[in-house]
Formats: structure tokens, C-alpha cells, sequence
């Protein structure tokens, strides 16, 4: 299916031209994404939250490396290829906002977030091992932390992994490229909390990291239940003038141009109230194929009826 065949019953789809976003780095942002597929052979499982950019900036200068972002670092459709997860917290290992929802709220009857609930422990470090459990076992290198409180990264070795070599190389190239990357002022910020500039999903093969994203990844182009509840928290914290994602006014929703739309994307984008309200608030979604060329480009923005 074409994005302008979906048939959304609270929203128009208005075909536009680039030139036509207001929003300056969504503009920019939209202008410059490309599908750009290699060949890697090692996955790494990152947290959305904005405040990796970082760690996915180091991460896509290494050519053999795939990234793969859901809120808590979710693992749901594994690969049998070397596989690390990387969680991220302060130095309580709080910060996660998918970690501390799985914690707070372990015990209540009804979930707002219930895959988050179903699929995140309450511990950074803990959970990042219950998703690298999702792998198949001669498949796991390893689990890293990221202090996004002190822009440190560090390793555990209480565990042993068939392929544990590749998270040892990657720690390395981290720790190395994290050593003396963030200002006092950027550390202060990322210990706050993140407002990114865009929320961006995609099933794209790209690397593509130099804006501030709020960031998910298709696993192997599903959209299971976890990606609706990574959007709906970014979504649901945004624009309400405090906490973060407040300024976050801008979601990009980009696809592989000349190939089938995912199965359950009409159904989601009907189903889903927390879209409409976050355009209420001010925000614009966008929805987008992507060729193999900069200029292949088709974008759409939602408009409510």
C-alpha cells in the first residue's frame, strides 16, 4: 500500500513539498534523510530517548554496526547476528523514561503503557539483560550503560557471552569517543531530561544521526505493539510547556519508497487519539517514502477533518 491510498478517518493526507515544512530543522531534516542500506553483520540495541544521539553518532561511524532503536531498548524481532544492548540512566540508574514507567508503575491493575509494562524491567541494567535474553544464545555479545548524567559509558563482565568480543570492541570505541565529547552544559541538560528537536520512526536503512531525534526502528519492518507505545510516550509528553519533549513539535514517519507499507500502519494511525491531540497542541506529523536517491521523496502531513 501507497501512503496516499491509507484511508484515515479523522485525518486528510495534503501531499507537500519540502519548502512547505515551517519548522526550520524538520525542513532541514526531511531534506537531507536517505535510505542509505550496508552491509553490517553486528546489531545494537539503543533506547529512543534523544539524549543517545551520541552513542548512535559513534555507533554509525562503524560500518558494520546496525542500530535499532524502541523505548527501554526493546528486543522483539532478534536476528542471528553478534548482538549488544546498550541501556542508559543517571547514576542511580533512573532516567529512562520506559525503565522508571516499568518501575513505578509495576504494580497497577491497567497500564497506559502496557507493552512498556509487559516488556521493560524496572532496572536499566537489568532489563537491558532481559532483552539480550531475547536473542538466541550463541548470538549475545553483551550488555553496556550509558550515564547519560556523566556522558560515561561502562562495561559488565558478570556474565559471559558467546560473543562477547564484539561488546568488548565497541566498549572500547565508545568509551574512547565519549572521553571529553559533552560540555558541562550539555551534561547539565541530558541529567534533566530530553526535547528533542524530532520524533522520527522509520523502517529505513540509514545510519542517519546528526539531528537531535527522538528515534524508533522498525525490527525487521514489524510495528508490534511496543513501537505504538514508544510513539504514544514521546507524543503524550509533548508540547505541554514543561518536562520533556516540550519544544518536540515536529514527527517524522519515513518509509521505503517502492516497497508495501507496514501491515498495521492504517489500523494504528486510525486507532490512535494521542496523534490527533498531539497536532492539537501544535505538533505536525509527516509521513514519508524515501527512495535510494536524496530527491526521491513523497511527503505527506496529516490534517485533521
Amino acid at each position: 500500500m501507497l501512503i496516499r491510498n491509507l484511508k484515515l478517518g479523522w485525518a486528510d493526507l495534503e501531499k507537500i513539498q519540502i519548502n512547505q515544512i515551517k519548522h526550520r530543522e524538520g525542513r532541514r531534516f526531511v531534506r537531507e534523510i536517505r535510505n542509505s542500506p550496508r552491509a553490517t553483520n553486528t546489531d545494537v540495541y539503543v533506547c529512543s530517548d534523544a539524549r543517545n544521539q551520541g552513542i548512535r553518532q559513534i555507533l554509525a561511524d562503524l560500518s558494520y554496526v546496525t542500530i535499532l532503536n524502541t523505548a527501554g531498548n526493546v528486543v522483539y524481532a532478534p536476528n542471528e547476528r553478534p548482538s549488544v544492548v546498550i541501556a542508559h540512566g543517571d547514576t542511580d540508574y533512573k532516567g529512562c523514561g520506559a525503565v522508571d514507567y516499568a518501575r513505578d508503575y509495576a504494580d497497577a491493575d491497567t497500564h497506559k503503557y502496557a507493552a512498556i509494562a509487559r516488556n521493560v524491567k524496572g532496572h536499566p541494567v537489568e532489563n537491558a539483560k532481559a532483552q539480550l535474553s531475547k536473542v538466541s544464545e550463541e548470538w549475545r555479545a553483551g550488555v553496556l550503560y550509558f550515564n547519560h548524567a556523566t556522558g560515561e559509558i561502562s562495561g559488565f563482565e558478570d556474565e559471559k557471552y558467546h560473543r562477547e568480543g564484539v561488546c568488548e570492541a565497541l566498549f572500547q570505541e565508545l568509551r574512547d569517543s565519549l572521553e571529553g565529547r559533552y560540555t558541562n552544559d550539555e551534561i547539565n541538560r541530558m541529567s534533566k531530561g530530553q526535547d528533542p528537536d524530532i520524533i522520527f520512526l522509520t523502517n529505513l536503512s540509514t545510519q542517519f544521526t546528526a539531528f537531535d531525534l527522538f528515534r524508533i526502528n522498525l525490527q525487521r519492518d514489524r510495528f508490534d505493539e511496543i513501537v505504538r507505545d514508544t510513539l504514544a510516550y514521546a507524543m503524550e509528553h509533548a508540547l505541554h510547556g514543561e518536562g520533556s519533549f516540550q519544544s518536540t513539535e515536529i514527527a517524522v514517519m519515513a518509509f521505503q519508497r517502492n516497497e508495501d507499507l507496514p501491515d498495521e500502519l492504517e489500523e494504528f494511525l486510525n486507532r490512535e487519539t494521542f496523534i490527533k491531540e498531539y497536532i492539537g497542541r501544535g505538533g505536525r506529523v509527516y509521513l514519508m517514502t524515501v527512495g535510494d536517491i536524496p530527491s526521491a521523496k513523497t511527503i505527506y502531513e496529516l490534517i485533521p477533518k
